[in-house]
């Protein structure tokens, strides 16, 4: 039983190039703090709506001369529409934000943290609904006790939505600054002008690779660090058979200005 909820073990999750990206998974404190968010937004937007519903009523009351079936169908009409809304808002709310914003919702984005297929790619739609439609199961009976316990159960901290959409929540590495990159590359020589392959999305999360690796180069066994650097080298579209040395400074002159 892994009831070590708080602290955030590291997943290994190898890539075709034969690279093994490593993302710690994200504690229950930080997935706490990303729903408490979350949640707080959603309430805010249904009293906001609830707000609306009131004026809403008080301003077809004032055309009004009485209380009669005319009004009192929109009075029905709106109360319906006011309990679906409030239903299936947070529903959508999560879908939505987890597959437009690639993984994250504003919750997840303040905790750095963000959901991703086992495999490492990217959260699809399918995934996107089936983890937040079996919310219902997390929240049983009550302030997801489910959910909590089925993260306490599992080694990947996954709740019931997590292991039917076959997704994980990973705690994003943050982007180190260049003086501690530095620390693990004085052979590498002066910095190059900086490429362009690293700017937004999928750019940020190599550099964030190639960040951390330069940091540890010094303390990873040969063999596998020739693998990472080849692996990282064709992810940065270099020839991945050329010296491992020449392909360290090449790395290093992408990520700097």
């Amino acid at each position: 039983m892994n009831l070590a909820i708080l602290r955030e073990p590291v997943v290994r999750i190898p890539t075709p190039e034969q690279v093994y990206l490593e993302y710690p998974l994200a504690g229950f404190g930080r997935r706490a703090l990303a729903a408490f968010i979350d949640h707080l937004l959603i309430f805010v937007a249904e009293l906001i709506l609830v707000f609306f519903f009131i004026f809403l009523l008080a301003f077809l009351g004032a055309f009004s001369a009485s209380y009669n079936e005319s009004l009192a169908g929109w009075f029905a009409a709106l109360t319906i529409a006011l309990l679906i809304g409030a239903l299936l808002g947070p529903l959508f709310y999560f879908i939505l934000f987890e597959y437009y914003w690639r993984g994250q919702t504003p919750g997840k984005k303040v905790a750095n943290i963000q959901v991703m297929r086992a495999s490492g790619l990217a959260l699809d739609r399918t995934s996107a609904i089936l983890r937040n439609l079996f919310r219902i199961v997390d929240l049983l009976p009550s302030s997801y006790f489910v959910g909590i316990w089925s993260m306490m159960l599992t080694a990947q901290q996954r709740r019931v939505g997590d292991l039917v959409a076959g997704t994980i929540v990973v705690a994003l590495p943050r982007k180190h600054g260049m003086r501690e990159v530095s620390a693990g590359t004085q052979s590498l020589g002066a910095p190059g002008a900086r490429s362009a392959l690293f700017s937004g999305g999928r750019g940020e999360e190599l550099e964030w690779l190639i960040k951390g690796y330069l940091r540890r180069r010094e303390s990873i066994e040969p063999k596998a660090r020739a693998g990472i650097v080849r692996g990282l080298a064709e992810k940065a579209g270099l020839e991945p058979e050329g010296d491992m040395a020449a392909l360290e400074r090449e790395l290093y002159q992408r990520i700097t200005s």
